[in-house]
């Protein structure tokens, strides 16, 4: 399995896990000693754009010739962020 095959089976088994909590389960405690599951998935989101904006354009603002850059955000940022 390639590195690129890894990511995308790891992006799958989360998106599996993360589509089946309910309110309750986003807010309960992770882990990670005082961050709740939603604070880790934004945690990995933002992460996830920075390196992507980084990777494409050079810097986490994304600029580079003039061209200004923002990632879309995944769809566990916008519940995060947004609610359902």
């Amino acid at each position: 399995m390639s590195i690129f095959e890894d990511l995308a089976a790891e992006e799958e088994r989360l998106e599996q896990i993360l589509s089946g909590l309910d309110e309750a389960q986003w807010g309960s405690a992770s882990a990670a000693d005082g961050w709740t599951i939603a604070d880790v998935v934004l945690h990995l989101a933002q992460s996830e754009e920075a390196a992507a904006a980084t990777a494409s354009y050079g810097t986490l603002r994304g600029q580079r010739a003039g061209r200004r850059y923002r990632a879309a955000p995944s769809p566990h940022v916008r519940r995060v962020t947004r609610g359902p």
